[in-house]
This record gives C-alpha cells, sequence and structure tokens, in this order.
C-alpha cells in the first residue's frame, strides 16, 4: 500500500495514496531504514483498519449480503441476469470471505491470485466478468466510505482476450454426433447437446434457462 524512499539528507520517507487518491508523503524522522520500515508497517495497518481517514470498515461476509439484498431488491433486472450475477457473486464470495475478514483487506494480490486460480478452469472473458462485478463491489464500497483505497480501481485491469481460431463442425458431423449419444447417453444429455447445437446457445446460459424464459 505505501512504499519506503530516502532523500539526501538521509531521512527515509513513506510514500501513500489517500482515499481521494492523491499521493502524500510521511516523514518517519528516522535515518535508519528498520525504524522507518517499523513506522510504515504501522501506517500501512492504521490505513487498513480505518484509523487513518476515518472510513466505517466492514465484514467481507456482510458486503457480500448487502450487494445479493440490493441485486434480489433492483426490478429493473431480468430473472437470468439475477441468477448469473448471484452464480459469480457465490464464487467471488467462496474465494475472499475466506482469505480477507473485513473487506477492504481484499488487495490487488488477492485479486490476481483469485484470477490465476479461476483461469484453470474457466475462459478469460467469465473471469473478466467476474473481477468486473468485484470492481462494482469495491465502487461501491468507497462511495460509502467502506473501502479506503480508492488507486486499486484504476489499478485492477481487465485481461485481453483472443478467440482462438476453431473449425466449426460440419452439419453432417453435428448429426452423426447426436445420433450416436442417442442410443449411449442418457435422454438428457442427449436433448441438451441437440438444443445446444441448433441454437447456438452457450452452454452456461443452458444451465440458467427456466420455462419462465421461453415465451
Amino acid at each position: 500500500m505505501s512504499c519506503l524512499y530516502q532523500k539526501t539528507n538521509g531521512y527515509w520517507y513513506i510514500s501513500y495514496f489517500d482515499t481521494n487518491g492523491k499521493r502524500r508523503n510521511k516523514a518517519t524522522k528516522t535515518k535508519l531504514k528498520r525504524e522507518a520500515k517499523l513506522i510504515q508497517r504501522q501506517l500501512d495497518n492504521e490505513f487498513l483498519d480505518g484509523n487513518l481517514q476515518g472510513f466505517r470498515k466492514v465484514k467481507t461476509k456482510d458486503w457480500f449480503k448487502k450487494i445479493e439484498d440490493e441485486l434480489h431488491a433492483d426490478p429493473s433486472l431480468s430473472d437470468n441476469w439475477i441468477r448469473r450475477k448471484q452464480f459469480i457473486l457465490n464464487h467471488l464470495y467462496r474465494y475472499f470471505s475466506s482469505r480477507a475478514k473485513y473487506f477492504h483487506h481484499i488487495d490487488l494480490s488477492m485479486i490476481e491470485s483469485y484470477r490465476l486460480d479461476r483461469l484453470k478452469s474457466i475462459s478469460v472473458i467469465t473471469v473478466n466478468q467476474e473481477i468486473s462485478v468485484l470492481k462494482q463491489m469495491i465502487k461501491k464500497a468507497i462511495a460509502q466510505e467502506k473501502y479506503p483505497n480508492k488507486p486499486i480501481l484504476l489499478q485492477i485491469e481487465m485481461k485481453d482476450y483472443k478467440a482462438p481460431e476453431v473449425a466449426p463442425l460440419e452439419l453432417n458431423e453435428i448429426i452423426k454426433i447426436i445420433e450416436y449419444m442417442k442410443t449411449r447417453f442418457h435422454p438428457v444429455q442427449w436433448w441438451r447437446t441437440q438444443f445446444l447445437a441448433f441454437s447456438g446457445c452457450r452452454l452456461s446460459e443452458l444451465n440458467l434457462l427456466r420455462w419462465t424464459d421461453v415465451e
């Protein structure tokens, strides 16, 4: 959160960003790096615990609960979008609630660890969607003075994505797959494969479909 540097006069100074995104410098009044590091650590802890700017810290589980309640109470959102966002919130909650007691303890290194962990099983696009939801949560927490470090928003980046070149299946190939599955797989799996093949629907979208979505 902060960095330590030494001026030509031999004294150590701490550089950090306040909650308004402005760079601040604090004199440690010592020429010993060991003592300066202790002061730096104390400053970082004060900043995280809200003593520096007086923000109201909130537990991670409570902030997620608040976001979920607002999501389900918004009449402008479709049922499909609510289910999709709730699905994302569930993944975010399982990861960050076990690592950060308070929401403001979530930092860039923790977010990057989450990104790398999720990329083992899902696409870059999906991870970007999840990080975007987390970014919105942090932005809202800052607006309500529950998250102190505004510059973090500028540092959360969405990774570039380049779709791989994949040769699509020919119609006769799709029919062969469906015919093969008809006698060897469960009827539900056979039906789902047909629906995916001829509708262009993604698997994640199919999993979220409900009868209420059918007109």
